[in-house]
């Protein structure tokens, strides 16, 4: 590798991301989501991102990816930008959020935070079930309260929707990390047909698993 440039996977593609301490965020880009075909939820607070030249962009929303690097997976949540640089930025969030050491000297990229991969371990997936009655308007996105009955433990979990709800119902969960606190958390739900559709209380909704950590080094 040269430079800053970190060679990753993301979400099985071959990637060369730039690593960039000096951006607050982690960046993917408008092109490359799309390529990807992931889906989109709206950003945090109405954020806004002061990039290289000065100028203020606002997102186009914010989707989860899961980084594969040397055989390590961790999901995280990107910022969507119209126009970018490069098809990923790996930001100080990230770089943070995953205990990242950079020794410039040997290009050496230290992973405190990572997710053990399922060749190494096999985790039950948790199920989330809709925690009350919730009539979701037709052609929106929105936030719907889910529950794991059989556990009231806290954590990072990574969320991925049912796949016989998406094919029935047309009703799609992105992939997405949130914090599930005595068993309980909020998730995003799309409708993407014309026509309201009903989301029962303790119907299964998607599934979960923890986010585990581990200590690995990569050289860039």
């Amino acid at each position: 590798m040269s430079g800053n440039h970190l060679d990753v996977t993301v979400d099985g593609l071959p990637v060369k991301a730039l690593v960039d301490s000096g951006a607050s965020s982690s960046i993917i880009s408008e092109k490359f989501r799309r390529y990807l075909k992931k889906v989109m939820f709206p950003a945090h607070n109405h954020t806004i991102i002061k990039v290289a030249n000065g100028s203020y962009v606002q997102p186009k929303g914010m989707c989860t990816l899961q980084i594969r690097i040397s055989g390590r997976i961790l999901p995280f949540e990107f910022i969507v930008l119209p126009d970018c640089s490069h098809d990923i930025i790996l930001g100080w969030n990230f770089l943070k959020a995953s205990g990242a050491l950079i020794d410039c000297g040997r290009s050496e990229l230290t992973l405190d935070d990572v997710e053990v991969t399922s060749d190494e371990l096999v985790l039950k997936p948790l199920r989330l079930c809709v925690m009350k009655d919730c009539r979701l308007p037709a052609y929106l996105i929105m936030k719907i309260p889910v529950v794991n009955h059989c556990t009231e433990d806290s954590g990072n979990v990574i969320v991925k929707g049912s796949k016989l709800l998406a094919l029935k119902k047309e009703v799609f969960m992105p992939l997405m990390l949130v914090t599930l606190r005595r068993g309980k958390t909020d998730i995003w739900v799309v409708n993407g047909q014309s026509k309201v559709k009903g989301h029962p209380s303790r119907h299964v909704c998607c599934f979960c698993r923890t986010i585990l950590s581990r200590l690995h080094c990569y050289n860039f």
